[in-house]
């Protein structure tokens, strides 16, 4: 089993002069640069027609620039997740990489709060092909990065099936990690977006 990062997220309604938004580039670009799966979700404060709300704030551009040139998916429902006084929106979704299950959303009403949460149902059992990823790896960096200055690789020591899956899948982890570390997007310019 492959390892997945699951976390939940919350960005504060402030005013945009209050908000550092690289930092929220680079946090969502820290937590979705790994070769491991990486699920993002919660209430993002973000809002952005690219997933149904009507209008574009800072945030939702920042979202949707890590959307268009990373391989970075968002999933969202087609229904408000939020309920203001005169108002709803969706700004609670999830954001996925290296995830490539067909995936199913709900916003479910069963709570007394001004948001709905998400129900996200993943089918694990699809059998697919991985797509491949619109980067250019820079394969010096990548050798650099695998070389015993940076990593040491331990013989493998394993005793039971168990230990050599879990050393399988860190060798695995690390390889596909490095391999994003030494890549970078090739941007599509006709889907760019600010």
């Amino acid at each position: 089993m492959t390892k997945t990062d699951i976390l939940r997220f919350f960005r504060e309604n402030l005013l945009t002069t209050q908000i550092n938004n690289p930092s929220l580039r680079q946090f969502i670009s820290r937590l979705t640069t790994g070769g491991h799966a990486s699920i993002i979700c919660g209430d993002f404060n973000a809002h952005h027609t690219s997933w149904g709300c009507q209008r574009i704030d800072n945030r939702g551009s920042i979202i949707k620039n890590i959307l268009d040139n990373t391989d970075t998916q968002i999933i969202a429902t087609t229904t408000p997740t939020r309920f203001g006084y005169n108002s709803a929106s969706i700004i609670d979704f999830a954001l996925t990489r290296n995830l490539h299950w067909r995936s199913q959303v709900e916003s479910i009403a069963e709570l007394s709060s001004d948001h709905n949460p998400l129900l996200i149902s993943f089918d694990t059992n699809t059998r697919f092909a991985f797509p491949k990823r619109n980067v250019r790896t820079d394969w010096e960096v990548f050798r650099e990065l695998l070389s015993p200055a940076h990593y040491t690789f331990q013989p493998i020591t394993a005793r039971t099936g168990e230990d050599v899956e879990t050393q399988a899948a860190d060798i695995t982890d690390r390889i596909l990690h490095v391999h994003a570390l030494a890549s970078k997007p090739i941007r599509n310019e006709k889907t760019r977006t600010t």
